[in-house]
């Protein structure tokens, strides 16, 4: 505690491990590349939408029916 003109205030320091965190972060990512890593692989052309039909992913042979890269395609308009 700090004593300041008559006035208490109070310092806390809380002790967090973030070892858990980091390891459980760390196998969500694994994880996350696994099942992207399946999605590339289907041999059909593959997408992924929201309930309002916004593209969300696509696989690797929409791409190349396209002839572009994944990166490239632009996924976030809306269906019209």
């Amino acid at each position: 505690m700090i004593d300041i003109d008559d006035t208490t205030k109070k310092m806390y320091c809380l002790d967090i491990n973030l070892k858990k965190i980091k390891a459980l972060q760390q196998e969500l990512t694994l994880e996350k590349n696994f099942l992207n890593a399946i999605f590339d692989v289907i041999p059909d052309l593959s997408c992924l939408k929201d309930i309002n039909g916004v593209y969300l992913q696509c696989n690797t042979q929409i791409a190349a029916t396209f002839h572009k890269a994944t990166s490239t395609l632009n996924l976030y308009q809306k269906r019209v």
